[in-house]
């Protein structure tokens, strides 16, 4: 992702839909399970698939990362390097109004709906056809 190292893992997480410790921990014990058999001489067993996760950021351009990047990134105007440009440092100082992105992470998956279930092709074509009307 083009996303900066200072985003919080916890925001991370939720748009990936994954828990990165867990599954870390899951392959690490894939692989001793593994080398413990290759010492032994054993059959290798394959390791478990990963299960599939919904993916919240289909669909989302490349703009949101810039979004996300930009709410991190130390303030233009202030040009203190510890001062970071969030939606409350703008309102506050500046009296610029700009949503939160986790506000904005909310509002698109329950426009997309994908924080619950997996969407469909007929879902997408019935809230197109929608729109359309």
């Amino acid at each position: 992702m083009m996303i900066s190292k200072r985003t919080s893992t916890e925001f991370v997480e939720e748009m990936l839909g994954v828990d990165m410790e867990k599954m870390a921990h899951k392959l690490v014990t894939e692989c001793k399970k593994q080398w413990e058999e290759r010492k032994r001489r054993h059959e290798i067993t394959s390791k478990a698939k990963i299960e599939k996760q919904n993916n919240l950021l289909r669909a989302i351009p490349n703009t949101w990362c810039k979004l996300v990047k930009s709410q991190i990134t130390p303030c233009p105007k202030c040009k203190k390097p510890e001062i970071i440009c969030s939606s409350w440092h703008m309102k506050n100082i500046h009296t610029v109004e700009i949503k939160d992105i986790h506000d904005i992470w909310r509002d698109i998956c329950e426009t997309t709906k994908l924080d619950q279930k997996r969407i469909t092709r007929n879902e997408i074509t019935q809230v197109s056809n929608i729109k359309n009307t």
